[in-house]
């Protein structure tokens, strides 16, 4: 007998497990460690959670591989265990749902939750604590609305000790909560300070109990929200005399990566005159092009990189409009987009008019 000097333990997990956490962390993905200086009759025990999503009645498996490393550091078989569990259906029928919308939101935009609970069990459960957590850090934890919840790290909780009805809850009992919490504004999401900032944010949640009977936490349902891009654009105006004005145009973006992006505005003007000689950068000239009968400028942007405008360069665009006597040069600015993480179609908020100043 003589220690290992390295070992390695893979774990293959039932079919529709979540994974959560390990201890100690997993080395490689969620499933594989390292385990180095194994001495004489030492033992170490490594721990997973997560969430197990097989239907009640069926069997879920899980395997745990361990290796021995050799002096080449080539991983040899030294093992093989296996577990098998059967699900039983939960004494709670337990759910949130979103009563808002199902899909996406804007960042900023608060997310409205109802949480709902039967004990289908035929017996009372007493001590029942009820927590939603959010797994993704994309909400606003300091400005949370719940009559009886409370927070918790990254939960909200309801327990008996300020919801009475949780202390013993009969068979057939029903009960409801509801949870209001906003999602972290575009500037809280964009880079900053050297951080990467959060592109194709998620709001992810799930739904979860113990009780006196049940100390072990089990899992309800799950949610997740794809947060949208947003788009914005800005336009001003200079006055070089003669009739002639400079219009410069700014594009922002959010989040997520935009495709297909155009910018219009329109031209009330009869007359106008739009010098495409003035187009800058050079390299958007073949980009824009001014349509007479219809007083348009459109301006194909193409594809707008996430937080463009701080991570990455805005897109800007200027040129010279001739021929104007009336003080208002544009109206109807907008920028309409592909969001390519949600894929719904964007449209920025809309700039009325710019006016000759």
């Amino acid at each position: 007998i003589r220690p290992f000097p390295a070992a390695a333990v893979k774990i293959t997990y039932p079919e529709k497990f979540s994974f959560i956490m390990a201890e100690p962390p997993a080395v490689e993905g969620a499933n594989e460690w390292e385990l180095l200086n194994i001495g004489v009759n030492e033992s170490r025990t490594i721990k997973t959670s997560g969430i197990l999503s097989e239907p009640a009645g069926s069997e879920a498996f899980a395997s745990a591989e361990l290796f021995l490393k050799d002096s080449s550091g080539a991983l040899l078989p030294a093992g093989r265990s296996f577990a098998f569990t059967q699900i039983l259906p939960s004494p709670i029928n337990l759910s949130h749902r979103l009563t808002n919308q199902t899909q996406s939101a804007l960042p900023g935009e608060e997310l409205k939750y109802e949480i709902d609970y039967q004990n289908v069990s035929r017996v009372g459960l007493n001590n029942v604590v009820i927590q939603v957590t959010f797994e993704t850090p994309a909400v606003d934890f300091s400005d949370f609305i719940s009559v009886s919840g409370q927070l918790s790290g990254r939960r909200i909780i309801w327990i008996p000790a300020v919801v009475p009805e949780l202390l013993v809850v009969d068979p057939g009992e029903t009960g409801k909560f509801d949870l209001r919490i906003p999602i972290l504004t575009l500037a809280e999401l964009m880079p900053s300070g050297g951080g990467a900032g959060q592109k194709n944010p998620t709001v992810k949640s799930r739904i979860e109990f113990h009780s006196k009977e049940f100390p072990e936490d089990i899992a309800g349902d799950e949610v997740e929200v794809k947060i949208k891009s947003e788009l914005l654009v800005s336009a001003s105006a200079e006055a070089l005399g003669q009739g002639q004005f400079r219009i410069d145009l700014e594009v922002k973006n959010g989040v997520n990566d935009v495709k297909e992006a155009i910018l219009t505005a329109t031209v009330p003007q009869a007359g106008a005159v739009f010098m495409a000689e003035t187009v800058a950068p050079s390299d958007e000239q073949g980009n824009v092009q001014f349509i007479p009968d219809a007083g348009l400028v459109r301006w194909d942007l193409g594809q707008l990189f996430a937080f463009a405008g701080s991570f990455h360069e805005a897109r800007r665009l200027s040129f010279v409009l001739g021929g104007l006597q009336s003080p208002v040069l544009l109206q109807d600015i907008r920028v309409e987009g592909v969001d390519e993480f949600t894929h719904e179609r964007l449209t920025s908020k809309t700039i009325d008019q710019v006016i000759a100043r």
